[in-house]
């Protein structure tokens, strides 16, 4: 009798592990998520004898974006995903013939595979400014062109935007969020009356017991340390105020795109937010996303786009180029973005946005300074770094400047290692690579060497700008790489400001900031072990007191190495 019972009870408790596996396969659902897809129907390229024309901002896929939008759909149609979210930028030009010729591809799509496809709008959807035509997608006319990619599913729509919200499976909502500011180029803000309809749709989801997943063409957060400043149209106006607003709504997720990266950011509050930043899919490196939800856990897996069916490419490409794209298509895209990156670079780094990041008056010497300067500092961003001559590394050496070899020719070269580290994610160039020491010696150089015949007034003010400007003010006032080092206590100041911008500056950029962004696991809703104003609060303190021990290091370099010639502990 006791061996029947215990077999019954083995079987039991092994169908009920089966049946907790079921449950635990069925308690969530997966997604494949793009962005920034940008279809435009072109009919033809003119070649001009560049291997990687023809090409978009930085190396855009423009003119073979419908055969690219194919291929992730496609992809997306093989995979076991439930939904495809696709958060804004659809197409290029708020074109409406783009817009139906995108509609028709994703009716397709659910119609083939029974699989729900959601969508939002990014700037490129919409005329943000002025009155649309007949030829354009304004708003309302987006609501209806997509209507059966969100709208005709919504339980809610926002009557003044895109906004809607959408059932999911397994009580997950999906949360699809107009972040576009009409009327100021196509920046991103969430209005007041925006956050209250979205307030409404969170109280409604908790009074259903619903998980609300978000999706919006704008960053919700800085990726890196100074994003909200170099690229303000990318980050919400408003995002201090949505993130703390976010974390105390419950929102964990958010699905963003339009800054051409694959990244993941944090906001620690209550509970914490994670900006799920996608680049663009016809940019470099063609990538989407997997995103699995459960109750535990969000595991987020990134998916390389190498080959597509280019029939119906447009007519005029080299014989040269269609052979490299149908090699692999991931290999073009990155010659195209290397490409691109000087104009990317000089459309960005302009003197209006520096007197603007130093805050410089506009009429003040300085700030005609660098009107004179910036065309000289990006005309020698393609000067050669090494040799004899009216380069980089003479500049170096009548600063006192000592370069690291390294094989890059140009700093447009070496620019574009850090655009394609940080548009691929996970970056790796901590302080002690080649990259990021010869990154800023060589900008030192250029520097030093540029602005040699300004004023000492001149180049003090611009100095103390620029460390202010990065959020080290107690440097304010040094106007030169002797009065740097003797500052820092350290021989070696293209080292020390290494250390000291590396935090600053570049964290994020050239150094990934927790957590990961390519594979990588989150927690999930019911996971609140992260979570908490408290640990928030903590982990800011370790993380300045690691930073401020860092730059003791370097302010009391010479103290300390005496000390430890005595024998005393090595100091941080």
């Amino acid at each position: 009798m006791k061996k029947i019972i215990c077999v019954l009870l083995t079987a039991v408790l092994t169908l009920s592990a089966f049946g907790l596996c079921a449950g635990a396969a069925d308690e969530g659902f997966k997604a494949y998520v793009a962005t920034d897809t940008h279809y435009q129907k072109v009919d033809s390229v003119t070649p001009d004898g560049n291997l990687y024309h023809p090409h978009g901002s930085l190396g855009k896929l423009d003119a073979v974006s419908p055969q690219i939008l194919r291929q992730f759909l496609k992809e997306a149609a093989e995979s076991d995903a439930d939904y495809v979210f696709i958060s804004g930028d659809i197409t290029d030009k708020h074109s409406f013939l783009d817009g139906q010729a995108v509609a028709a591809m994703f009716a397709s799509f659910e119609d083939e595979t029974g699989k729900q496809l959601f969508v939002i709008n990014g700037n490129h959807d919409v005329v943000t400014q002025g009155q649309a035509s007949k030829s354009d997608i304004d708003a309302n006319t987006f609501k209806g062109l997509y209507h059966q990619f969100g709208y005709d599913e919504a339980i809610a729509v926002d009557e003044d935007s895109c906004s809607y919200v959408a059932e999911l499976k397994n009580g997950y909502r999906l949360l699809a969020i107009d972040s576009v500011e009409y009327g100021a180029a196509g920046h991103g803000k969430l209005s007041d009356k925006l956050l209250s309809w979205i307030e409404t749709q969170v109280k409604s989801a908790k009074d259903d017991g619903k998980k609300l997943v978000a999706m919006m063409h704008h960053n919700l957060m800085d990726h890196f340390t100074m994003e909200g400043r170099l690229f303000e149209a990318f980050v919400l106006k408003n995002s201090a105020d949505v993130c703390r607003k976010f974390s105390e709504w419950g929102i964990r997720a958010v699905f963003t795109g339009l800054f051409l990266a694959i990244d993941v950011a944090v906001y620690e509050g209550k509970t914490n937010v994670y900006d799920i930043e996608t680049t663009s899919l016809i940019c470099y490196p063609l990538a989407y996303r997997e995103a699995t939800f459960t109750d535990e856990a969000i595991e987020l897996k990134r998916h390389i786009i190498n080959r597509a069916d280019l029939s119906g490419a447009p007519d005029g490409y080299l014989p040269e180029q269609t052979a490299i794209m149908n090699a692999d298509l991931n290999t073009y895209a990155a010659g195209a973005m290397r490409d691109a990156v000087p104009g990317y670079v000089a459309s960005f780094l302009t003197a209006q946005k520096i007197v603007s990041l130093l805050k410089l008056d506009a009429d003040s010497d300085a700030a005609k300074a660098v009107e004179r300067l910036v065309p000289a500092v990006l005309a020698d961003f393609d000067k050669p770094i090494y040799g004899e001559g009216d380069t980089i590394e003479s500049m170096a050496k009548a600063a006192d400047i000592e370069l690291p070899a390294s094989g890059y020719p140009t700093v447009n070269d070496l620019i574009t290692v850090f655009i394609a580290a940080h548009a691929e994610g996970d970056e790796h160039y901590d302080k002690n690579s080649v990259e990021v020491r010869l990154l800023i010696g060589a900008m030192m150089s250029i520097f030093a060497g540029e602005a040699a015949g300004e004023t000492e007034s001149v180049r003090n003010e611009l100095t103390s700008g620029f460390f202010s400007a990065v959020g080290l003010k107690g440097l304010s006032g040094v106007s030169g790489l002797s009065e740097l080092g003797g500052v820092l206590g350290d021989t070696d100041p293209v080292g020390a400001v290494t250390d000291l911008l590396l935090d600053a500056a570049l964290e994020g950029v050239s150094v990934d900031k927790a957590p990961a962004d390519n594979d990588v696991t989150l927690p999930g809703y019911a996971n609140t072990s992260e979570d908490g104003v408290v640990l928030g609060i903590l982990r800011k303190l370790v993380d300045f007191f690691k930073k401020f021990i860092r730059f003791l290091t370097i302010l009391f370099a010479d103290r300390i190495a005496q000390l430890e010639e005595i024998g005393l502990p090595k100091f941080g």
